[in-house]
């Protein structure tokens, strides 16, 4: 009989563990921001041709009408494409 109640409290908590797992959200690799300056030099361009492309780059975020940041994540992911 004891081995039996064991046995199911193994696999209550096997249970337990595995539905809380299912309840936390994926940890995401943190994204952050970079100025034209930053994002110019990963690429290997000029902070002009970011800003004259800046509206069919799907990493660029505006943060007012003069300052645009880049999305490091989606910069990965852009120019992974691009070599791909």
């Amino acid at each position: 009989m004891l081995t039996q109640l064991a046995a199911i409290s193994m696999a209550l908590a096997v249970r337990l563990v595995r539905d809380r797992a299912a309840e936390e959200p994926p940890q995401q690799e943190d994204d952050c921001l970079l100025t034209t300056r930053q994002a110019a030099e990963f690429l290997a361009v000029r902070p002009d041709w970011l800003y004259q492309h800046a509206k069919n780059l799907p990493f660029t975020r505006r943060l007012s009408r003069k300052a645009l940041r880049f999305s490091r994540r989606g910069l990965l992911a852009w120019r992974e494409k691009r070599r791909g």
